[in-house]
């Protein structure tokens, strides 16, 4: 009897060192699992968080009012947009400005009955032309044409220079009628 009482402790001692061994070797692995589980986490929230972000910044706040244009009249502005380019010759004269130069025409939103801001329209000249229908009340508005800054050479008896060009103009304008705007663009060296 003592030797198999013997034999069974001896079983039961290996037995618990397997048994510890693998808690062992388990505790480990499971150490390691959640540490590997816990970046996935982290990596997971970050990229939730990110589009959570990119969602909620993507809202566009739309301002209402009880201005309708719709209920104005038109006119037309007729535009004319012209420099003078080539002063090296006897007697310059005004070119039009290059096709596709931008035109843009503003009136305050005030002279709508309106609040703060403008009523704002961008035209493209072709060969420094446009013809472009405004909203006008009864009384009328005073709009403002800015010809959009561009580069053009400028050609004089010494040099042909870089220039910017840019011009302004203002014509109050009412219902029904039909403005000619002639702006003539002034430019400005380029220093490089």
């Amino acid at each position: 009897m003592p030797l198999n009482l013997n034999f069974f402790l001896k079983n039961i001692a290996i037995f618990l060192e397997v048994v510890f061994f693998f808690l062992r070797l388990q505790s480990n692995l499971l150490i390691k699992i959640i540490l590997k589980m816990r970046k996935i986490y982290v990596i997971f929230v970050v990229v939730a968080l990110g589009i959570a972000a990119t969602f909620s910044g993507c809202k566009k706040e739309v301002e209402t009012s009880d201005l309708v244009l719709d209920d104005f009249k038109t006119a037309k502005i007729n535009l004319v947009v012209g420099a003078i380019f080539d002063q090296s010759v006897a007697t310059p004269k005004l070119e039009a400005v290059p096709s596709g130069t931008k035109v843009i025409i503003s009136a305050p939103y005030s002279s709508f009955g309106g609040g703060s801001g403008n009523l704002t329209q961008e035209v493209a000249l072709s060969g420094g032309k446009a013809t472009v229908d405004v909203k006008v009340p009864s009384a009328g508005a005073t709009y403002t044409v800015t010809v959009v800054g561009f580069n053009h050479d400028f050609k004089d008896a010494s040099a042909t220079t870089a220039n910017f060009w840019e011009g302004t103009a203002s014509v109050t304008v009412t219902p029904n009628t039909n403005k000619l705007v002639q702006i003539t663009c002034t430019g400005t060296p380029i220093n490089f």
